[in-house]
C-alpha cells in the first residue's frame, strides 16, 4: 500500500502547484532576472535600504546606472500620520494610530511610466502612557519601522504584477 501512496501524494503536489497553490514562505513575487534601478533620492536612507535589500532577496539584479536597468523605481517620499483613537474618560489619549505612507512610481528604462504615481499605506495602533514616555516613543518608532516593512512588501508584489502585465503587451 505505500508504494501506491507515494506517487498520489506526488500528484496531488503537482496539482496543488499548477493551480497557484504555495507552502507558507515561498514567494510569488520574485523579480529574478529583472534589472531594477532603485531612485531613493527623496527618500531616509532606511527606507531605501530596506528596498533594495527586500528586492534582492526577491531575485531583482540591483543596478546604478540608469542605462543598465530594465526598469526603475522611484520612491518619491514617505509619510507618517498619527490621530489619536482612543481616550479615557478623564479625557486623557490611551492609544494612537499611526498611517505610514509610501509614494512611488514604476518606470521602464525609456521613462515611461508602468505604474503611475501611487501610494501604499500601513495602519497600526500603538498604546500611550504618559507616565512612560520613553517607552511610549519607542513603541510608536518599532511601529512606525514594522508599517514601513509592511509597505515595501506590499509594494513587491504590484511590481511584479506590473512587469508581467508589461511583459505580456
Amino acid at each position: 500500500m505505500n508504494r501506491f501512496m507515494h506517487p498520489l501524494w506526488i500528484a496531488l503536489f503537482l496539482l496543488l502547484t499548477a493551480c497557484g497553490w504555495r507552502f507558507s514562505g515561498q514567494s510569488a513575487d520574485s523579480l529574478e532576472g529583472v534589472k531594477l534601478l532603485v531612485d531613493a533620492a527623496s527618500v531616509e536612507p532606511g527606507l531605501a535600504n530596506s528596498m533594495t535589500r527586500s528586492l534582492r532577496a526577491a531575485g531583482a539584479t540591483l543596478v546604478k546606472l540608469p542605462e543598465q536597468a530594465d526598469v526603475v523605481l522611484v520612491l518619491l517620499g514617505e509619510s507618517v500620520q498619527q490621530r489619536a483613537v482612543s481616550i479615557s474618560a478623564q479625557a486623557k489619549v490611551q492609544e494612537y494610530e499611526l498611517v505610514y505612507g509610501l509614494r512611488y512610481r514604476l518606470e521602464s528604462a525609456a521613462g515611461e511610466a508602468i505604474i503611475p504615481d501611487e501610494n501604499i499605506q500601513a495602519i497600526g495602533v500603538y498604546q500611550y502612557e504618559s507616565s512612560n514616555v520613553l517607552s511610549t516613543q519607542s513603541r510608536a518608532n518599532t511601529l512606525r519601522d514594522r508599517l514601513r516593512q509592511d509597505a515595501v512588501r506590499m509594494l513587491l508584489p504590484r511590481v511584479r504584477a506590473a512587469l508581467q502585465s508589461s511583459e505580456q503587451e
